[in-house]
Order: structure tokens, then C-alpha cells, then sequence
């Protein structure tokens, strides 16, 4: 058995567990782990020995899973804009119904509920970003780094979107 074959069977749990806490469906974390490996293993003659193993796949098998959920994002995201475009060809005149009004404004309403939850520090940042600040901007306006500003935001995004997903039972 190899060293990387070691480390996979050694390792495979964790780093399941880690595909799935991004993708949240077990066959996506499946599929992204397998394609993880198959990475891994084409690309194990690029390893560097001065990391460990086990933190050289860790993040491959990340950096998958979030290709994995961001392309199954992705085809949702078409599959709305074709559904709201069929809409409009068939009534291109029509405005939203009371019922889309009343939805999108109790939808605003949870979505500010849920920012005004954020820790301050995530809180700002995401306002900013929001506001259509440059993350050099924030980062200069905060004293921190570009890349803090940018974790800063995904954490806040990635927080509220995770309560829109409960409430919407998703």
C-alpha cells in the first residue's frame, strides 16, 4: 500500500466529514471527495513534503466540495432565472401579485433580522461589501488585511444564508 493510499484509508472519514459540512448533501460530499482523491492521486508527484499529508488532501478534498457547491448552486440559479423568464414571456406586462409583494417584504424583513444577528465584526464588514465598498476600502477603513475583510464577508454571507436555509426548510 502506498503512502497516499495509507493516508486515504486512514483519513477518509475526516475528510468526508469535511465535504459534507460545505456541500450539506451526502452524495454531493461523496462525489466531491471522489473527485478530491482522483486529484490526489494524478497530482501526488506535486507534493511537498515539507506539509503534511493529511493537510495537503484536507484541502483538495475543500477546495472540491466547494466546486461541487458552488456548480450545484450554479444550474439552481439558471434553473430560477429560466422559470422567472417563462413567467415574464407569458404575462411580460404583469407586476408581482400581492402574495410576491407580501413574500419578498417579509423575506427583506428576515434578511435584516438575520444581518442585525451578526457579531459586529462580521455585521460591518458584510454592510460594506453590501454597500458596494471595495474590500481594499473595508480593509483600509477597518486597519486589517484584504483577505480578512474577504473571510469577514463569506462568514457573514455564508451565516445568513444558512438561516434563510432553515426558515425556508432547505
Amino acid at each position: 500500500m502506498s503512502l497516499l493510499e495509507a493516508a486515504i484509508v486512514k483519513h477518509r472519514a475526516s475528510l468526508l466529514y469535511v465535504a459534507l459540512r460545505i456541500v450539506k448533501n451526502y452524495e454531493d460530499a461523496e462525489d466531491a471527495l471522489q473527485d478530491a482523491l482522483l486529484n490526489a492521486h494524478l497530482k501526488f508527484d506535486t507534493f511537498a513534503n515539507h506539509a503534511q499529508l493529511s493537510t495537503w488532501l484536507h484541502s483538495i478534498v475543500i477546495n472540491a466540495a466547494l466546486m461541487k457547491y458552488r456548480s450545484t448552486h450554479k444550474l439552481l440559479e439558471m434553473a430560477l432565472e429560466r422559470i422567472d423568464a417563462a413567467t415574464y414571456d407569458i404575462y411580460p406586462h404583469a407586476g408581482p401579485s400581492p402574495e410576491q409583494i407580501c413574500a419578498g417584504r417579509e423575506l427583506g424583513a428576515f434578511i435584516e433580522a438575520s444581518m442585525d444577528r451578526l457579531p459586529p465584526i462580521l455585521g460591518d464588514a458584510y454592510a460594506r461589501h453590501l454597500e458596494g465598498y471595495s474590500n481594499k476600502e473595508s480593509a483600509e477603513k477597518f486597519s486589517i488585511r484584504e483577505e480578512a475583510v474577504k473571510a469577514r464577508v463569506w462568514r457573514a454571507r455564508n451565516q445568513v444564508q444558512n438561516e434563510l436555509r432553515e426558515k425556508l426548510g432547505g
